[in-house]
């Protein structure tokens, strides 16, 4: 019974482990979510700005990226956009984390934002990633 636990146990932690190497995850390791992870990476000294949209970066002192959203109503007034926006953003972030190792990085939008369609949005993130 006791070594049925322990593989039970050892089988959970592989699996955990698995999910956390796992390149094409957005698990919560990979989100800046409480307001004292987003203060430093806005004090921070890697700031980028366009028309569209401003991201902020600082290095973190793990071996994984984590992104923050702050994508505004008072940029994006639907609901629908502020979600299409933030799906793309994720997705791309998820698709380039290898580039990003080792930083945090927060997206604030822009009201012009929205005048992007999808792959010129993903344009935008592409040319940003690159400038970190």
């Amino acid at each position: 019974m006791e070594e049925l636990l322990l593989t039970d146990v050892g089988q959970r932690e592989e699996r955990d482990s698995r999910h956390k190497l796992n390149s094409f995850n957005f698990s919560k390791f990979h989100r800046l979510l409480k307001s004292k992870q987003f203060k430093p990476v806005f004090n921070g000294t890697r700031k980028i700005r366009n028309k569209y949209l401003s991201v902020f970066a600082v290095k973190n002192n793990f071996d994984y990226p984590r992104l923050g959203l702050a994508i505004s109503k008072k940029s994006v007034k639907l609901a629908v956009g502020r979600n299409r926006i933030k799906r793309i953003i994720r997705d791309e972030f998820r698709t380039h984390k290898d580039l990003l190792k080792g930083f945090d990085i927060i997206i604030v939008s822009k009201p012009s934002i929205n005048d992007l369609s999808n792959s010129e949005l993903r344009e935008v993130l592409i040319r940003e990633w690159g400038k970190l």
